[in-house]
């Protein structure tokens, strides 16, 4: 018999791509009492966490479809929620997914929230247009590396600041509309810093493997001028501004 799930707390992970979620979300289900699945509302398909239901062994195929899921999206969730019933569970979902149950988790005490950000919004910003140039979202260690140059992009400074401003008003919507628990987490500490802070707030002890997570590696240089074309343009354009320290050289 499955254990209430009365006292088990539920979370979702308010993030944007390029910041980090993939890599947390790994290692959350690296602790076996959690079951943290990815992107459950993303417009083209179900992303769950495949050996975390390889586990469960007991979801309904039809949690795993997009058209049950639009249909019936609040009765999706609570499916999925009861079917991972042992385990502490939660998902992440983008601004841009699914906005009734983005705005109802957002106001409803009941679920707490994880808002994932990346300081160095350069950073993501390139990450974000080098993916959509190479359609890579995420680089595991066993495929093969692309070449240097197709990882590089040609920096548009206009471009830049219409992400910045777009980004930093999705975050002030997370700020202003969460209700209940909400926990602020760092790109830095979701991907290499300790989880400890996250597993006492979800009342978990600390045990913590990062066996599945060493196989996701950044898929960047950290270095800005391994990722654009146009350095020189780019150094010129940030250079006295607030984002002057997001360039790493």
């Amino acid at each position: 018999m499955s254990e209430p799930t009365l006292n088990k707390p539920k979370f979702v992970i308010f993030a944007q791509p390029r910041t980090g979620s993939n890599a947390l979300i790994a290692r959350l289900n690296n602790k076996t009492d959690i079951c943290c699945h990815y992107e459950m509302y993303h417009p083209k398909q179900v992303w769950l966490h495949e050996a975390r239901v390889a586990a469960m062994g007991n979801i309904n195929e039809k949690l795993k479809s997009c058209e049950y899921r639009d249909k019936h999206p609040f009765k999706f969730l609570k499916e999925h929620v009861d079917s991972a019933s042992r385990y502490t569970f939660g998902f992440k979902i983008f601004r841009n997914h699914n906005p009734k149950v983005l705005e109802t988790l957002a106001a409803n005490r009941q679920w707490r929230k994880l808002i994932l950000i990346r300081a160095n919004l350069l950073d993501q910003f390139l990450s974000t247009e080098i993916a959509l140039k190479t359609g890579a979202y995420i680089y595991a260690k066993e495929k093969k590396d692309l070449a240097s140059s197709e990882k590089r992009i040609e920096f548009d400074f206009q471009r830049f600041l219409a992400f910045v401003q777009k980004e930093r008003m999705i975050v002030n919507y997370y700020m202003s509309h969460c209700a209940g628990e909400v926990f602020f987490l760092e790109y830095n500490s979701a991907v290499l810093g300790s989880l400890t802070p996250i597993f006492d707030w979800l009342g978990l002890e600390d045990t913590e493997d990062d066996t599945e997570s060493a196989s996701l590696q950044k898929q960047n240089s950290s270095i800005t001028a391994n990722k654009v074309t146009n350095f020189d343009y780019l150094a010129s354009s940030l250079s006295g501004s607030e984002f002057e320290w997001m360039i790493s050289v």
